[in-house]
């Protein structure tokens, strides 16, 4: 009985933490699925107009971004679900076992007590009309009924516990059911945004005209990003401290933010059917997707986010107009306001806003300018 009673102490503790965290995650999905929603109706507007290649994309890799971490949520929410279930069943368990156990020790106390009467009465049984016997016996006859009482408020309590954790166990497995069917429907969505995307670079790359627009949108693309360190130098944003130093003196001898073959070096690249010159201000390499992206040097995280054109980027100052960028990341593992050593991961590999697959592009700006980074890294 006692050990009863403890477990079911334990597992009561158990429920309003559960009960909140629940709360929490319902509160976030709900939040996460709004935005999600927002994303697919601006992206069915996007879809019907010409143009903007760029934007399209940026549009729908943010939707695939909202919809892949919705459904991390689902997963997450599903076993979470999945354990409340586990500890649903286990009270409920726990709770059956106290209610058989109390209804047998009642069971037990009334055959004994009924045994007892009719086998030996006891004398004072024959005295009760004896108003001075009465008196005297009305203790004992307070405490067997405040006993009896006892076992049977206890009874009642349990089994109208035991019908909540049936309802509890009932409602969590109509939400796990729920949950699947969701998940399963934005692992639906999810695998349709992906497939919508490759059709699209597809189109992209292999129509020269499209290839040729979306190439000129790089370079208003470029322009957006010269404008983005422009604030952030006016704002104050943009402040590791010193002179750069330090990246000065590791000329030719800085170490490569990721290795892999370079598809595109500093410089132009010829594009559409005039075979127009399109400046090309770093470094394409490609690489693993996943593959760790590491700083060439010491600074601090001034920007990270999305870019059109560039995709997922982080950026980091260097001190003294000296800069370095990470675009096309899959992940960012780095935040603003980060100080960060040399080698250390900033992000992985991806192809966010690439036109070209899996790449990080990189760049190297000195004086605030864009240079071409090779004479810098390690030969």
């Amino acid at each position: 009985m006692r050990w009863f009673l403890v477990c079911l102490w334990l597992l009561l503790l158990a429920i309003p933490a559960a009960g909140q965290a629940r709360r929490k995650a319902e509160k976030r999905l709900d939040s996460l699925r709004a935005v999600l929603e927002d994303k697919r109706q601006r992206l069915d507007e996007l879809g019907t107009s010409e143009g903007d290649l760029l934007g399209k994309l940026q549009e729908l890799e943010e939707t695939i971004d909202l919809n892949a971490s919705l459904v991390r949520r689902l997963n997450e929410r599903e076993k979470r679900v999945t354990g409340e279930i586990r500890l649903a069943d286990s009270l409920l368990i726990v709770r059956e076992s106290s209610l058989v156990a109390i209804q047998g020790h009642y069971q037990e106390r009334l055959t004994a007590i009924s045994r007892s009467l009719i086998e030996r009465p006891p004398a004072w049984l024959f005295f009760l009309s004896d108003p001075g016997s009465a008196v005297m016996l009305q203790p004992l006859l307070k405490s067997i009924g405040k006993a009896d009482r006892w076992l049977i408020s206890t009874y009642d309590s349990l089994r109208q516990d035991v019908e909540l954790s049936r309802t509890v166990l009932t409602s969590r497995k109509d939400e796990l059911r729920r949950l699947s069917r969701q998940k399963l429907r934005e692992t639906n969505f999810l695998a349709s945004s992906r497939g919508k995307r490759n059709t699209q670079l597809r189109q992209i790359r292999s129509e020269k005209t499209q290839l040729a627009d979306a190439m000129q949108e790089m370079v208003e693309a470029a322009n957006r990003l010269e404008s983005l360190i422009k604030d952030l130098l006016e704002s104050g944003a943009a402040s590791y401290g010193g002179d750069g130093r330090h990246v000065k003196r590791a000329r030719g001898r800085l170490p490569w933010p990721v290795r892999g073959k370079i598809i595109q070096g500093y410089g132009y690249r010829e594009v559409g059917p005039k075979r127009a010159r399109v400046p090309h201000r770093g470094l394409s390499i490609r690489a693993r997707l996943g593959t760790p992206v590491l700083a060439i040097a010491d600074g601090a995280v001034v920007h990270t986010g999305r870019l059109r054109g560039y995709g997922k980027i982080v950026l980091v100052d260097h001190g003294g107009g000296y800069f370095s960028m990470y675009a096309h990341l899959d992940e960012i593992q780095s935040f603003v306001g980060q100080i960060i050593l040399q080698g250390d991961p900033v992000g992985s590999v991806g192809d966010s806003g690439s036109l070209e697959g899996t790449q990080l592009y990189f760049e190297l700006r000195v004086n605030r300018v864009q240079v071409d980074p090779i004479p810098w890294l390690r030969h």
